[in-house]
């Protein structure tokens, strides 16, 4: 369960076990001493039929299986949450600055990139109501998982992953890094996939909604020439880049939080944004709210 989650050591081996400090858009980020438990290549099979409707069941072998959204999370499935009128009381305490759930309601101490970009709720629901929902920060996208019953897409087996990138690029530890890469990578300095791309090892334009084809913002989720790494699995190039839950603490200690946020969106067009890895410039402040930044949920079968 959740609860019972283990906790991952926040630095990796391959940083020598040392306070690491980096300084990312004027942000210092900083490590604990650790190393990230990371192990081989996973694969094995799959199945396309989840226990929840809209979900695709995953079953990484020697791995607890799971379940992860089709899709990313639509601006009608987080307005018909909205209109629940969810409760911010009793997030997770690194989430206790958060009062509002409504994207572009922004914390006023927090950075906000969808200041001024007129993007609402409302407008992208008269555009069409399969739009990736965006415009909200990582307690937003905790919350709407936890209200479905789910949780932010983040480690196998209950893993907490936090620190240096490659926790979350090791098909033995993240759910969102499996089911993008159909578990095909090893942890390595520099993490070279076979399944690089969710569609296969060889970056396509075009394939996923990137920058090739429109500039100005996201399309309907379930675009068919982007699915994989595993059948039935959507836009994990592309469209939004999506938060998981892989966090780690900002520098000097105790000031903030970062998280990271996978897979590129609809205005990069190179290959090493737009594939199954992250690396640290995939990371912003947890307060943060982006037009290119969205989610999808994970679940236990």
């Amino acid at each position: 369960m959740r609860a019972a989650r283990a906790l991952l050591p926040v630095a990796t081996a391959l940083l020598g076990g040392c306070w690491v400090a980096l300084d990312l858009d004027d942000k210092e980020f900083s490590l604990v001493p650790g190393d990230t438990g990371g192990g081989g290549a996973g694969g094995g099979s799959t199945t396309t039929t989840g226990g929840r409707d809209g979900m695709v069941a995953v079953s990484p072998p020697g791995h607890d299986p799971y379940l992860i959204d089709s899709t990313e999370v639509t601006v009608a499935a987080y307005d018909a949450w909205l209109k629940t009128s969810p409760s911010t009381d009793g997030q997770r305490s690194t989430c206790s600055w958060n009062t509002s759930f409504v994207p572009g309601e922004c914390d006023p101490n927090g950075s906000c990139g969808c200041s001024g970009s007129g993007i609402t709720l409302e407008g992208e629901l008269l555009k069409s109501a399969k739009l990736p929902v965006r415009c909200i920060d990582f307690c937003d996208a905790v919350a709407f998982c936890e209200g479905q019953g789910k949780h932010l897409c983040g480690g196998l087996d209950d893993v907490v992953l936090e620190g240096a990138p490659p926790a979350s690029n090791d098909p033995n530890l993240s759910e969102w890094y499996y089911a993008c890469s159909n578990g095909a990578a090893a942890i390595t300095i520099e993490p070279v996939s076979v399944q690089t791309f969710p569609y296969g090892g060889t970056f396509t334009l075009g394939a996923c909604v990137d920058s090739s084809i429109d500039f100005s913002g996201p399309h309907d989720t379930g675009t068919p020439t982007c699915s994989g790494g595993i059948p039935g699995i959507y836009d994990m190039s592309g469209n939004v880049e999506e938060w998981v839950d892989h966090c780690y603490g900002t520098e000097p200690p105790g000031s903030g939080t970062a998280c990271f946020r996978p897979g590129g969106a609809f205005w990069n067009a190179e290959p090493d944004q737009l594939d199954c890895d992250l690396w640290w410039e995939q990371s912003t402040d947890i307060r943060d709210q982006s037009p290119s930044t969205g989610f999808r949920c994970c679940d236990d079968p």
